[in-house]
């Protein structure tokens, strides 16, 4: 038995299933908490102290993925600099008061949202493969250019998915890179590069809101921290040699991958 209160054979699943949810989020740009949380608690953990400590771990993981991207040039700073400050202050307001959202539903809805967002994605990946179209590459921050009312609107949906993951103790990293490739229009490499860097800034509010509650656990957020952070940077590095299309194409997959996960905590919390 751990801290945590349960057998080490879960630990050990826990462990070895971190370090391959890390190389497909590192190669895809999301930390893929949506799969973690539910595999804690299906494995006996409690949902909050899951929560607080998977935003802990989805921090360590994408600290380790982001390095290979910022090597690559695949961050875009203006992005970060406009979502990032609204989705922190979103992330730790939705955790400081997580109590008080019917978390369930939050969760019915955002998975709504990627089952049908994500089927959108790869209709329109599998229709530029085959008409052969590919993604105009430009590196830093040339490739995003917004003013204005455009750049409120981005920050204001940065906010609001700050919240909602900050709630329900992910990050989102699914929703925010649904945003930045099909609403901000960005190349899925830059995407997936920009988006880990978000999610270290996000992760940390969010953990910080939990931390004050008390709901985490520093035995956990060591054992799978370790092999996230390992699979993350391996997963990064290979995404930037990946075709942008077919990058576009394998996010779309591994978003509707998730949804069920996503409907699973939902049904299991209402």
């Amino acid at each position: 038995m751990t801290y945590i209160g349960i057998e080490d054979w879960r630990l050990i699943i826990l462990f070895v299933a971190s370090l391959f949810v890390g190389i497909l989020g590192g190669c895809v740009g999301m930390a893929l908490g949506v799969i973690r949380v539910p595999l804690m608690t299906l494995l006996g953990i409690d949902p909050l102290l899951a929560a607080g400590s998977n935003l802990m771990v989805s921090l360590m993981g994408s600290t380790a993925g982001s390095w290979p991207a910022f090597r690559q040039k695949r961050i875009i700073w203006t992005v970060v600099l406009i979502i990032g400050i609204p989705s922190i202050i979103g992330s730790f307001l939705g955790a400081f008061y997580a109590n008080l959202f019917p978390h369930g539903y939050l969760l019915f809805l955002i998975g709504i949202i990627l089952s049908l967002s994500s089927i959108s994605m790869i209709f329109a990946a599998v229709k530029s493969i085959n008409s052969k179209k590919q993604y105009q590459e430009v590196s830093g921050d040339k490739e995003f250019q917004s003013k204005g009312l455009v750049r409120i609107r981005e920050g204001l949906l940065g906010f609001i998915i700050g919240v909602l993951g900050g709630a329900i103790g992910v990050v989102l990293g699914p929703l925010r890179m649904l945003a930045l490739v099909n609403f901000l229009k960005m190349s899925p490499r830059t995407a997936v590069g920009t988006n880990l860097v978000l999610t270290i800034f996000v992760s940390f509010a969010g953990f910080v809101g939990h931390f004050l509650n008390g709901n985490y656990d520093p035995v956990l957020i060591m054992l799978i921290g370790f092999t996230t952070m390992i699979g993350m940077y391996i997963g990064s590095r290979v995404s930037g040699s990946i075709d942008t299309v077919k990058l576009k194409l394998t996010i779309g997959l591994v978003l509707l991958f998730v949804s069920p996960f996503v409907f699973y905590d939902a049904i299991r919390t209402i």
